[in-house]
Formats: C-alpha cells, sequence, structure tokens
C-alpha cells in the first residue's frame, strides 16, 4: 500500500512537471512569435529606410554632378581655393605662375587680415542686445577693443568714400569703396584725420586711430564688411583662410573670374 502511494505521488509529480513545461514552452513559443512578429515589421522599416536613402544617394550624385547649382558652387569652391591658395603644381613642382598671379590681385582686391593690433572680441556680428539702448538690435559688424590711438590699417586697395565725424552713432567714421562691390567701415575712431575722402589707398596703409566717438561704451574699433551693400560677417575676412566656404553670400565664381581678367 505505502509503496502504491509512492508511485502515485511519482506520476502525479512527473505530470505536474510536464505540465509545467508544456506550458513553459506555449509561453516562450507566444514570445517567439511576438518577437519574430516585430522584427518582421522592423526589417520593412529598415528596407523602406534603405530605399529612402539609397534614393537621396541617387540625388545626391546628381547634385554633385552638376545639377544643383549649390553643390555646383560647393564644387567650385573647391575648385576656387586651390587657386588662391597656389596649390596647384607643374610636374617638376614649381608653383604654375597664373595662380600666384590671381592670388595677388584676389588678396589686394578683397578685403581680409586684422584692421589692427586688438586685445579681444567684445561684440560679434548679429544679433545682440544693444550695450546703451538695452534693445535687441542687429550688430553690423564686430567690435574690436583697443586703446585710444591705436593705428589703423586698410584691409584692401580702394578709394577711401568717407572720412569724418557722423552723427549716426558711428563718431569718427572711415568708409573704403573696394573693387568689385566691397566696402569696409572702420567706425568709432579718434577723430584725427589721416585720409581724405576721394584718395586712393592700398591694402596695409595707415588711415587713422582707435578711438571712443559715437556711441561707444568703451575704446575699440568697430569693424565692417560689406558686399553691394550688404553686410557680412566681418570674421571670415579676418581669417579668410576658408573664405570660399565660411562666406556664401558672395557670388565667388562670378568674382575670381572678374578678378582674373581685371
Amino acid at each position: 500500500m505505502g509503496n502504491l502511494k509512492l508511485f502515485i505521488g511519482v506520476l502525479v509529480a512527473i505530470f505536474i512537471i510536464i505540465f509545467l513545461l508544456l506550458i513553459f514552452l506555449v509561453y516562450k513559443n507566444s514570445n517567439m512569435k511576438k518577437n519574430i512578429s516585430f522584427l518582421y515589421t522592423k526589417n520593412i522599416e529598415l528596407f523602406k529606410a534603405n530605399n529612402e536613402l539609397t534614393k537621396d544617394k541617387a540625388d545626391l550624385n546628381r547634385q554633385l554632378n552638376g545639377n544643383d547649382d549649390v553643390f555646383s558652387e560647393l564644387r567650385l569652391a573647391l575648385e576656387l581655393d586651390s587657386v588662391v591658395n597656389s596649390l596647384n603644381e607643374s610636374g617638376d613642382g614649381r608653383k604654375i605662375g597664373m595662380d600666384k598671379k590671381l592670388e595677388g590681385k584676389f588678396v589686394k582686391s578683397i578685403p581680409n587680415g586684422v584692421p589692427l593690433n586688438f586685445k579681444g572680441i567684445t561684440d560679434n556680428y548679429g544679433i545682440r542686445i544693444h550695450p546703451i539702448s538695452k534693445v535687441e538690435k542687429f550688430h553690423q559688424g564686430i567690435d574690436l577693443r583697443a586703446s585710444v590711438g591705436t593705428p589703423l590699417y586698410a584691409t584692401a586697395n580702394g578709394v577711401v568714400e568717407y572720412s569724418g565725424m557722423t552723427s549716426s552713432g558711428y563718431g569718427y567714421l572711415v568708409i573704403i569703396s573696394h573693387n568689385f562691390g566691397f566696402e569696409t567701415r572702420y567706425a568709432h575712431m579718434q577723430n584725427k584725420q589721416v585720409v581724405r575722402a576721394g584718395e586712393f589707398i592700398k591694402k596695409g596703409d595707415l588711415i587713422g586711430y582707435s578711438g571712443n566717438t559715437g556711441y561707444s561704451t568703451g575704446p575699440h574699433l568697430h569693424y565692417e564688411v560689406r558686399f553691394l551693400s550688404r553686410t557680412l560677417d566681418p570674421i571670415n575676412f579676418m581669417k579668410f583662410n576658408n573664405i570660399f566656404y565660411d562666406e556664401r553670400k558672395v557670388p565667388w565664381q562670378a568674382l575670381v573670374k572678374a578678378i582674373d581678367d581685371f
């Protein structure tokens, strides 16, 4: 009798274990089906995304091949950068003379480099809170901190359009018109005339001294670069090493051709 009870107990235990194992397997199978369904859905999404990327890549290739003005301009910028920096070399490693000549013309005609020995930038180009009016306003140039009397130099060849005091907040202002539509402005200068309107000057010529005239909270130079009366970020022209990439508001393709023909 005792052995029979033991045998029945073992059978019941085995039955329970098998039953629980079956439940576990059914649960795992259900989860596996869910995972397969999830992976299938993800696979469809990835397939669609891949098709979109393939399409985008094809569009990009067409653009790079000249069907889009933006990418055409970028490709041109790469070519012009090589020209301006005289990177093309002849077979024996010598620089090609035409590139060097073009580079010289370019550097003299387009505002580049720093107009004075400054001690830091106090305000960048763009939207800012005006230090005097405390109103948000677009800052059309860059403010370079410098002691009163620091010499200022022209950043490109040009003709002095204006030199004198103003009532517009610029204080003592010098405006230089450069070739091919460029213009530079030097404001808050010391009230000391060094150049006169109509005078031709060369890059690096002394044009005056930094001051604190006009609407100013301290000695500095307000420096602007314009192209066809449109203000540009002066920092790009001060650095100048990546000007084709940094400043895209200028039609460099036509400009470099014009300079080459000049």
